[in-house]
């Protein structure tokens, strides 16, 4: 399940600050398996690309759950207590670069951080072949974290 929290923006809540404005839960789509996170690539305004922990990101597109995920890794994934898929990130030049990096834990634990590449970046499916960026040992299978860095560091050292 997918669902969205509306609610009032900090600083101007009716009431005034300090006051905690109505929140709200708001299921906008299912058939999602553990769906963790959900982002998109820069000035595309068409897709939601969204990260299953289990080993797949699937694409929303203007509004329809696409059947075919844009990337299927799950035999390289381990989904024991808190591994998975944790993050992907597009780079501010996807248009042209093509790539995107994922960051998942391997039946090793280890957490790998990969570089992925589509024919175009309109593409709706990634290419299978990933090209390994960072393998980390972890101690144990939780706390592995999973956010990437912000554009502004992405550029500089993971996708050249």
């Amino acid at each position: 399940m997918l669902a969205v929290v509306l609610g009032a923006a900090c600083g101007n809540e009716p009431g005034g600050p300090g006051v905690i404005p109505d929140i709200a839960l708001d299921t906008v789509l299912t058939g999602l398996d553990h769906p963790l996170y959900v982002t998109t690539p820069p000035g595309d305004h068409d897709r939601l690309f969204v990260v299953e922990r289990p080993g797949t990101i699937r694409i929303i597109k203007n509004g329809v759950l696409q059947a075919t995920p844009f990337l299927d890794i799950t035999a390289k994934v381990s989904t024991n207590a808190e591994q998975g898929i944790l993050g992907m990130a597009f780079p501010p030049d996807y248009a042209t670069s093509k790539y995107f990096v994922v960051y998942y834990v391997n039946p090793s634990i280890k957490t790998v951080l990969s570089r992925f590449h589509v024919a175009s970046a309109t593409a709706d499916t990634a290419l299978a072949a990933e090209d390994t960026l960072l393998t980390i040992q972890q101690a144990g299978g939780d706390h592995n974290a999973g956010q990437l860095p912000v554009p502004e560091c992405r550029r500089r050292w993971l996708l050249r």
